[in-house]
């Protein structure tokens, strides 16, 4: 009985220990991660350039005014 506590203390023991590698490796993981990420700002800054070049290279299309009598003959 004392041999298999003594087991099961061993293998405890290395469960343990690769529980707190990879709690050491998952952290480094992230602070790489987090290194890499840009800024809310400057992505926000981004989405706002491309979303004004898109608006100033849309071209406008007039529409008659739409009377209520034919709809299909309105949009074509």
């Amino acid at each position: 009985m004392a041999d298999r506590v003594t087991v099961v203390d061993k293998r405890l023991g290395g469960v343990e220990a690769s529980i707190l590698s990879l709690r050491e490796f998952i952290g480094a993981e992230i602070q790489r991660a987090d290194a890499g990420r840009e800024s809310p700002a400057t992505s926000a800054a981004a989405v706002t350039s491309q979303m004004d070049q898109f608006r100033l290279s849309a071209k406008k299309v007039e529409l008659p005014a739409f009377t209520g009598d034919d709809p299909v003959a309105w949009i074509t």
